[in-house]
This record gives C-alpha cells, sequence and structure tokens, in this order.
C-alpha cells in the first residue's frame, strides 16, 4: 500500500515546541477577539464573581486536511445553496404550511414565526434582507478510495463564529 501523504501529519513536536505552540495561538486568538466566556466546567462557581473571564473559543493547532476537489465542490455548491434557501424565505405561504406543522413541536421555530408575523404586522421599514448561512461537510472516502462530498448539516442560526473565522 502507498504512504499517504498525510503519513506523518500533524507533525510531532517536542514538549517544548507543542508548549511554546499552544501559548502562541491562544495569545494570537485572544488579542485578536476569537473569545468566549467559559463555562462552569472551566471556572469554579465564586472563581468569576463579576463574569469578566474570557478564554480562546475552540481551535486547532493542525488543520484537518480536506481534499481541494471537495473543497472546490462546496464553494460551488454553495452558491447555488443560498438562492436556493434565500428562495425559500421569500416564498411566505409556503413557508407558513411548514411552519404550521412545527409549531406545536418545536418551541424555537414558533418563537421566530411568532416574531416574524409582529414584524410584518407592524411594516417593514427596509426591503433589504440578509441571510447568513453555513452549511457543515464531510470528505468520504469509500473503501475503493474514491472521495465524495457529504453536506452534513446546514445553519441559518449558528452562524456566529462566521465572524470568528
Amino acid at each position: 500500500m502507498a504512504q499517504s501523504i498525510y503519513s506523518n501529519y500533524p507533525p510531532e513536536l517536542s514538549a517544548a515546541q507543542q508548549k511554546f505552540l499552544v501559548t502562541a495561538v491562544k495569545d494570537w486568538a485572544i488579542h485578536n477577539g476569537l473569545a468566549v466566556r467559559p463555562g462552569p466546567t472551566v471556572v469554579p462557581e465564586g472563581g468569576n464573581p463579576n463574569g469578566v473571564l474570557a478564554t480562546n473559543a475552540p481551535v486547532t493547532l493542525f488543520p484537518s486536511p480536506f481534499p481541494r476537489t471537495c473543497f472546490t465542490e462546496a464553494t460551488a455548491l454553495q452558491e447555488v445553496y443560498n438562492k436556493l434557501y434565500a428562495s425559500i424565505t421569500c416564498n411566505e405561504e409556503w413557508l407558513g404550511e411548514i411552519v404550521k406543522g412545527l409549531i406545536e413541536v418545536d418551541d424555537f421555530v414558533a418563537n421566530l414565526w411568532k416574531v416574524h408575523l409582529a414584524v410584518q404586522k407592524e411594516g417593514y421599514v427596509q426591503n433589504l434582507a440578509l441571510g447568513l448561512y453555513r452549511s457543515d461537510y464531510m470528505a468520504h472516502v469509500s473503501p475503493t478510495g474514491d472521495t465524495a462530498l457529504k453536506q452534513v448539516e446546514f445553519n441559518t442560526i449558528s452562524s456566529s463564529f462566521g465572524g470568528l473565522s
């Protein structure tokens, strides 16, 4: 079997190299606003009485390899998906029928729909809208070695870390 180009990836680091790299990445993240508030499992109760502590958002020291063909395909697909999703949001009659079936089982969707209806009743002040969409993909490698792109998630709400990227 041929040796993979990723056989030596990620590179092995000495303890000193790893400590330096982790410190540098954490410092860079905090200095550049890549920060989140730590949860109670990180800071014990009473350890942050004024709620001022922050830590770096989750990062990786070595990015996961991702095949260029899959990346190119995902990039091309995203424009088509964005147009599809934007079109769906503009078809209020169809979307309303879908939401009606979810209101009884999903409080989050029900509350979002209530906000939409309240704003609609009050009247829109502009005719512009912004859609922030995030699609998550994985590269699937078949037993024969073929690589294929698989969409594993689509988000319209959980797009907050896009700005941190």
